[in-house]
């Protein structure tokens, strides 16, 4: 049997001071481990504050439309909410910092989709998800593709899967998961060929419409008036350089519109797109409206709609009738009527007679020009151009029906682009016979130049491509149908005398 140490022993293994010593050496080493990481924390601070880097711990300054309440932190945050956040130890989607109905106290509500999941004024869309302010962002609408992604990725509807747009796109790049599509408008004319057409929803169906008569499948531009690029484009010159095929001007000279596309295609006053193309500033010069060139050489008829084109034939002829039976009536009398003394009376019954018979005359002089105009013999005037629809009892110009945008769910600026050639994205104008023919650039020809690494054909030198990010072309917010859309609805043409818009 082992012996037992005694209480001697025992005593002697313990120190005598033992209560003095940390029975916890961990927690000292971590409590000086943390004064130690204090004190480099408070110097490296003091550093950046000395160095002017205050972004370290305050708030980065605000964009620059928000500058005017940088200072008034109230107008849109909510007072102790991160605190609460950080005490309740809640999901940040519950306690906000920032609620929505601060900023729709500036900024007017506006849907993105009507079908959209989840749908405006639910709990779970914030503003500021999107919008991160205090980052240094001069744009705030400028967001990141991660933020698109969070529902295009796999997009989804309140009735299901989308059936107006691709459901899953990733990037706009042709490499990747989920590239971008084809432009709508393309797939449309590719149809025939197998492709596959966009939902009913789909804003390019406001642009293109399948020909009916040819029956082939293949969707064209629903503008009814004719047009001729080639014809107007076509350009030869002699061995010298003289110019001897082109077009002829007003003074009779021939030029040369092959390079001079703003000769009719002008850019608005923001720069993005062009103005629509006016008869009177573009057309007229070489297509005046001549009615009478025999009788009343050089005298033109307004582009107006065709009852008010008619209503100025019968004015001009019968103002024109009523002066000639005036000054023969007058042809005895000389002189103005004396002051206090009243003017000629009424027409007697012979004047009267008279008179209706030569307005008769002017009216029938009338129905020859508008038949000049719009008859089907006619060669010029109205009909070389719009469709004359003569199911009524009289002649109506057809609504040319020529888009005011094309691609209506993206957008696009023309200045941004000057340093290129038209030819570069609308590359089959110079052969296109009909006005049917779409003459839009396809997605390829974007991303020669968006993408990581331009197309070595546009910009050999280049290493670096034009941002390609979602909102480069697309926007998130809208004010009304038409402008979400951008402008789905045809331009018709005024009875003011119309427009033509290409954009």
């Amino acid at each position: 049997m082992n012996n037992l140490p005694s209480s001697r022993e025992l005593a002697e293994q313990v120190h005598v001071d033992f209560h003095r010593r940390s029975r916890r050496p961990l927690r000292r080493r971590l409590a000086w481990g943390a004064v130690v990481m204090a004190f480099v924390a408070a110097a490296w601070i003091g550093s950046e504050w000395r160095s002017g880097h205050h972004e370290v711990f305050a708030a980065g300054p605000v964009s620059t439309a928000h500058r005017m309440i940088e200072n008034d932190c109230q107008a849109c945050h909510t007072t102790w909410a991160p605190f609460e956040r950080l005490m309740r130890w809640v999901d940040p989607e519950v306690v906000r910092s920032i609620d929505n109905s601060k900023c729709l106290a500036c900024h007017d509500e506006a849907l993105h989709h009507k079908t959209q999941v989840p749908g405006h004024g639910h709990d779970g869309l914030s503003c500021a998800d999107c919008h991160r302010e205090h980052r240094h962002h001069e744009q705030l609408a400028r967001v990141t593709d991660r933020q698109c992604l969070r529902c295009h990725r796999d997009l989804k509807t309140a009735s299901g899967s989308s059936k107006a747009f691709v459901h899953s796109v990733t990037s706009f790049e042709s490499e990747g998961e989920h590239p971008h599509p084809e432009f709508a408008l393309k797939r449309l004319v590719k149809a025939a060929a197998g492709g596959t057409n966009p939902g009913s929803e789909h804003g390019v169906w406001a642009v293109a419409v399948a020909d009916p008569e040819t029956g082939d499948g293949v969707f064209r531009d629903r503008a009814t008036i004719r047009f001729n690029h080639a014809a107007h484009l076509k350009m030869e010159r002699d061995e010298g350089g003289e110019l001897v095929v082109g077009l002829r001007n007003k003074d009779g000279k021939t030029v040369d519109f092959s390079k001079n596309c703003n000769a009719c295609h002008q850019p608005d006053d923001s720069g993005g797109y062009m103005k629509p193309v006016r008869f009177d500033s573009h057309c007229r010069e070489c297509h005046p409206l001549l009615f009478d060139n025999r009788n009343d050489p050089g005298r033109q008829a307004p582009h107006v709609a065709a009852d008010l084109v008619r209503g100025w034939f019968t004015e001009q002829f019968t103002l024109s009738a009523l002066e000639k039976s005036d000054s023969r009536d007058r042809a005895g009398e000389t002189g103005r009527p004396l002051p206090g003394r009243g003017g000629r009376g009424p027409l007697d019954p012979s004047q009267a007679r008279t008179v209706g018979q030569r307005v008769r005359a002017a009216e029938a002089v009338v129905q020859n020009h508008v038949h000049t105009l719009f008859g089907h013999e006619a060669k010029g005037g109205c009909r070389y151009c719009h469709a004359i629809d003569q199911s009524g009892a009289d002649w109506k110009v057809v609504s040319p029906e020529i888009p005011d945008r094309w691609m209506s769910h993206s957008r696009f600026r023309h200045d941004s682009h000057r340093l290129m050639k038209c030819g570069d994205c609308h590359g089959a104008v110079e052969v296109s016979r009909q006005t049917s023919d779409i003459l839009m650039p396809s997605i390829a020809v974007c991303r020669d130049c968006h993408a990581a690494r331009p197309a070595a054909k546009q910009f050999p030198r280049a290493t670096v491509g034009a941002r390609s990010d979602c909102v480069e072309c697309h926007v998130y917010h809208g004010r009304d149908g038409r402008e979400r859309f951008g402008g789905l609805t045809p331009t018709t043409l005024p009875a003011d005398g119309g427009s033509v818009s290409r954009r």
